[in-house]
């Protein structure tokens, strides 16, 4: 039996700081896990990633809201049978334009939530 390679997961795939932070890592890892909720962005991410490297990589996307835990639990599930997760980069966020020192609680709160609100 074959072991598998070490697996990138990428929770909360974007085209900023997650997609150009794993096109940095993918020289580690030859196999790479892309999760969003954007299912029409994944596809752009992976080819942004295969067109920043210098090797061959086998990546995977899933679409997935990470705040739906039954449906999240069922993607990490499939991806355990695909891939050895070594490492996870969690970049998922709720993006809310606030005023930095005029900000409420319940905003901040929800900057820490993973779905939008």
């Amino acid at each position: 039996m074959t072991s598998k390679p070490p697996t990138l997961l990428l929770l909360g795939s974007g085209p900023g700081i997650g997609v150009n932070s794993v096109a940095l890592l993918s020289k580690y890892f030859p196999s790479i896990a892309l999760v969003s909720r954007s299912a029409s962005r994944l596809e752009a991410d992976k080819q942004t990633i295969l067109s920043s490297s210098k090797r061959d990589l086998d990546i995977r996307t899933w679409a997935v809201d990470l705040a739906s835990t039954s449906d999240f639990k069922a993607v990490l599930d499939e991806i355990a049978e695909w891939g050895r997760v070594t490492t996870v980069l969690f970049n998922a966020a709720a993006v809310v334009e606030t005023k930095f020192f005029e900000v409420e609680e319940d905003v901040i709160r929800k900057h820490f939530e993973v779905r939008s609100p």
